[in-house]
């Protein structure tokens, strides 16, 4: 792991302070002395007073979970962004101003934490690493944003970077800047704005919220709720493989997922077209965080049945949307159940830490997909209950007619079984 700088954190009044973390012996220091702790990339460090914490707090106005830090790396060409996250009754104070309970703020060389009455933290980045420490800097000013100079990421479509809304006090935000396609002269991007329009009617909990889209000659600017925990791909990868998860964590995911398809599907009869562990977000780096779906860049409005096109990505992508004709067209038209095959696949992913039908090729993966032959019998699947393989096995059904759809997914047995659990998990940490 890549060393990104230090935290010095000073013990207050009665406290004592234990290191349990990972990258670090375990050490105890007491009141009014001061030592440091190395940050390392992708690193997650859990501050408060329970057992299972990083840096363990031992005073009593000091939640169980008080606080989080972490950092996330987009890519090797971007940056790694340090973050904190407020999880406490008592509050966290940065530099000088109170964070409010569920709060998260980017942290840069120089910002100082405390934790009343029983910690100081300061954090020291290495200057080579943070491109924009010590502080960010406004580099674009449109209407009532600014965009600064922190980089998030980047793809094929252009990049996102950190924001600031003006006309009040508020959270730092995103904006995905898209360089306009020229064909002699500027033209605005129709699929962008598309994806402005679609996600303008989507007001959900588990849906990235998009706030206003603004064009000049060059780029379109797509402001949006700026989701710090990183993606669902990132959050598996462990070293060169993807990790499975436990499958009590794993349900939570898929269940958010449900509640939100069930949202686009029944509600605005909108298909996403291209689920996929990249585009679902995490608002933090820990088992049972929020989620949120996004990148509708190829979603449609269905305002028919079913459409034919042949667009999304081909490993998380249903049979019958890849089989095209000579014009690119899918030969026989799909409609919602292509994201219930998505879902099935992603499943399948989170379990086991394998993708069922992956290959080096695309033309292998389709070849797969469409015998759609299933194999549970790895040791990947020995700890996986039978309800789980078997709500797979009913999303990954190559025929779209015996697939179940959005509303069957909430009668299938794993879900129904522990549905009063998930209902009440998500009224308390999701719907809010």
């Amino acid at each position: 792991m890549d060393f990104l700088g230090i935290l010095k954190i000073k013990a207050l009044n009665n406290s004592s302070i234990i290191f349990s973390g990972k990258t670090q012996k375990s050490l105890e220091f007491s009141a009014h002395s001061t030592t440091s702790l190395p940050i390392f990339n992708s690193e997650v460090i859990k501050i408060g007073r329970g057992k299972n914490c990083d840096i363990r707090i031992e005073n009593p106005s000091v939640s169980l979970h008080h606080a989080t830090i972490w950092s996330i790396q987009f890519d090797p060409t971007t940056s790694p962004i340090v973050y904190i996250n407020d999880n406490s009754r008592n509050g966290t104070v940065c530099n000088t101003e109170n964070m409010f309970k569920g709060e998260t703020r980017i942290l840069t060389d120089g910002d100082h934490l405390e934790i009343k009455t029983a910690a100081f933290i300061s954090f020291e980045a290495i200057p080579l690493v943070f491109i924009s420490s010590p502080h960010e800097q406004i580099v674009t000013k449109l209407k009532d944003w600014q965009i600064t100079n922190t980089k998030i990421g980047s793809g094929s479509f252009g990049s996102v970077y950190v924001a600031k809304f003006t006309k009040r006090k508020s959270p730092p935000f995103a904006v995905k800047i898209i360089p306009k396609r020229q064909t002699g002269k500027f033209e605005y991007d129709d699929i962008h704005f598309r994806e402005v329009h679609l996600l303008s009617k989507a007001s959900h909990p588990n849906i990235i919220k998009v706030y206003e889209a603004i064009a000049d000659e060059n780029s379109i600017y797509i402001f949006q709720d700026l989701i710090c925990g990183g993606d669902l791909f990132s959050y598996l990868v462990h070293e060169n493989y993807l990790r499975a998860i436990p499958e009590k964590e794993t349900i939570f995911i898929v269940f958010q997922l449900m509640k939100a398809l069930q949202f686009l599907h029944k509600s605005l009869h909108i298909v996403h077209r291209d689920l996929k562990l990249d585009n679902i977000l995490m608002q933090l780096p820990l088992p049972k965080s929020k989620i949120f779906i996004c990148d509708f860049g190829i979603a449609k409005l269905m305002t028919q049945t079913r459409t034919n096109t042949c667009v999304g990505t081909i490993e998380y992508s249903a049979p019958e949307v890849f089989k095209c004709d000579l014009r690119g067209k899918a030969v026989t038209p799909y409609s919602f159940k292509c994201d219930a095959w998505s879902l099935g696949i992603i499943t399948h992913i989170l379990l086991s830490g394998i993708s069922p039908f992956y290959s080096q090729s695309k033309e292998s993966i389709l070849r797969a997909s469409r015998e759609g032959i299933l194999n549970f019998n790895k040791k990947q699947f020995l700890k996986v209950s039978k309800p789980a393989k078997g709500f797979i096995s009913a999303l990954l059904k190559v025929n779209a007619s015996d697939r179940l759809d959005i509303d069957g997914c909430f009668e299938h047995e794993w879900i129904k079984n522990n549905r009063p659990k998930l209902e009440s998990f998500y009224r308390e940490k999701i719907s809010h």
